[in-house]
C-alpha cells in the first residue's frame, strides 16, 4: 500500500468581436477537455507484450470494456449479439498506446502492461444498439470519495494529493466510465470534517463536508489493516439517500479498492443507466436565463455539447434578457430534463404564454 504522505484601447468594434469570439472558443475548448476526462469509447486490457499478434488478440476484449463502460452493464459482454461482434474491433479503432506500470503485491513486485484503445463512436454507439443495450448518455454522476485508511500508522483521510495510493479504485471507476473526485484536504474541508466521522457515517457531515465539490453521489469508506489483512466497509450517498452500505475482507488491499470500484458504479448504474430515451426526436426551442457574461456562454455551450442526446445547438438570439436557443436532441425534452437533473448546471423553470421552456443557468 504506497504512503499516503483582458484589448488595446484603440480596437475597432469588429476587432473587439473577433477577440471576444476567439475567448469563448478557447474556453469551449478547455472546458469541453475537462468534461471529457473519461473517454467513454477507450477500453484498457491487459497484454503480454507489444507485439501485432498480442495487440490483435486484446482489442476484442478492450471493446468489450467499451460496451460494459457505455451501457453500465458490467454484464455486457455475455450479450450474444455483442460477443459476436468484437471481432470488428480493429476496424473500429482509432488509435492505441500502451501502459506499463511497476507495483507490489503481497510483498512482491510486479510489472504489468496495458493496451489501451480508442475506438469510432458512431459504429459503437450503433452496434450497442442493435444488441438492445441502453446507452447510459452523458453527463454522469461524479463520486466524491472520503476514505480513510489506517495502515498500523494510525488512521488518515486520503486527499487528492494522495490519490495515487488508492489508484485501483480511481481506475476501476473510470474503466466502468465515472470520475471519482478527492477532497483537498484544506483548512476548510479539516474543519469540516475528521477521519472518524467518515468511519462511523456521520451522514449530516458528510453532506456538508461534500456541497463544496458539487457533486450528488459521495463515498465513504474505512480501510484497515489487521492480522488477516484488511477490512473494508462502504457507504454510498446520492443526494440525500442512502444508496448503499457494504463490507469486504481480504489479504490484498488493491483488490479491496477494486471491487469497491465496481461495487458504487454498479449502484449507480442502477440509478441512471437504466433509463431509456423517451419522446420524440426532432428540434426544440428553449430560452435561457442568467448568461451574463461570455465565460457563462462557453460554460453553457460546453455543458449541453457534453450531453449524449444533443446533436447540434443553434443560437438564435436574445429577448428580454434570455438567450433563445434551438436543441437538436436524439429525444423529448423528458429526456433533457432528465440528463440535466445529473449536474443541475441547468436548471428547468417551466414554460410562460409563448410555451418555449425556460431555463436557469447556475454554475
Amino acid at each position: 500500500m504506497p504512503n499516503l504522505t483582458f484589448l488595446p484601447p484603440a480596437a475597432s468594434p469588429r476587432r473587439v468581436l473577433l477577440s471576444l469570439f476567439a475567448v469563448v472558443l478557447l474556453l469551449l475548448a478547455s472546458l469541453g477537455a475537462r468534461a471529457q476526462s473519461i473517454d467513454l469509447y477507450e477500453g484498457e486490457t491487459p497484454v503480454e507484450d507489444q507485439s501485432e499478434a498480442a495487440r490483435a488478440a486484446a482489442l476484442p476484449r478492450a471493446l468489450a470494456n467499451v460496451a460494459i463502460k457505455l451501457s453500465g452493464d458490467p454484464q455486457a459482454a455475455q450479450n450474444a449479439a455483442i460477443a459476436a461482434s468484437l471481432g470488428q474491433a480493429a476496424q473500429w479503432m482509432l488509435d492505441y498506446r500502451y501502459r506499463e506500470e511497476a507495483r507490489v503485491e503481497n510483498g512482491v513486485s510486479l510489472r504489468t502492461l496495458s493496451l489501451i484503445a480508442r475506438f469510432q463512436p458512431e459504429p459503437v454507439d450503433a452496434w450497442l444498439r442493435d444488441s438492445g443495450l441502453v446507452l447510459w448518455s452523458s453527463p454522469r454522476p461524479a463520486i466524491t470519495v472520503w476514505l480513510g485508511i489506517d495502515d498500523g500508522r494510525g488512521a488518515r483521510l486520503v486527499a487528492e494529493s494522495q490519490a495515487q495510493a488508492v489508484v485501483a479504485l480511481t481506475r476501476r471507476a473510470a474503466d466502468r466510465g465515472i470520475a471519482l473526485l478527492y477532497p483537498l484536504l484544506d483548512i476548510e474541508d479539516q474543519s469540516a470534517i475528521q477521519v472518524d466521522q467518515v468511519w462511523r457515517e456521520d451522514l449530516t457531515t458528510l453532506r456538508t463536508a461534500s456541497e463544496r465539490y458539487g457533486n450528488r453521489a459521495v463515498l465513504a469508506g474505512r480501510l484497515q489493516r489487521n492480522d488477516n489483512g484488511w477490512s473494508a466497509s462502504w457507504l454510498l450517498l446520492d443526494a440525500a439517500d442512502a444508496v448503499q452500505r457494504w463490507s469486504d475482507a481480504g489479504p490484498d488491499a488493491t483488490a479491496l479498492l477494486a471491487r469497491a470500484g465496481d461495487a458504487a458504479v454498479d449502484a449507480i448504474a442502477k440509478r441512471y443507466a437504466r433509463t431509456a430515451l423517451i419522446g420524440q426526436p426532432g428540434r426544440y426551442a428553449i430560452a435561457v436565463s442568467d448568461i451574463r457574461s461570455a465565460p457563462d456562454f462557453a460554460r453553457l455551450m460546453a455543458h449541453l455539447r457534453s450531453l449524449a442526446l444533443v446533436r447540434d445547438i443553434r443560437v438564435k438570439g436574445t429577448r428580454d434578457g434570455e438567450l433563445q436557443l434551438e436543441l437538436d436532441l436524439a429525444a423529448g425534452l423528458e429526456s433533457l430534463n432528465a440528463a440535466l437533473a445529473v449536474s443541475r448546471q441547468l436548471q428547468p423553470l417551466g414554460a410562460q404564454d409563448d410555451a418555449v421552456p425556460r431555463y436557469r443557468w447556475q454554475p
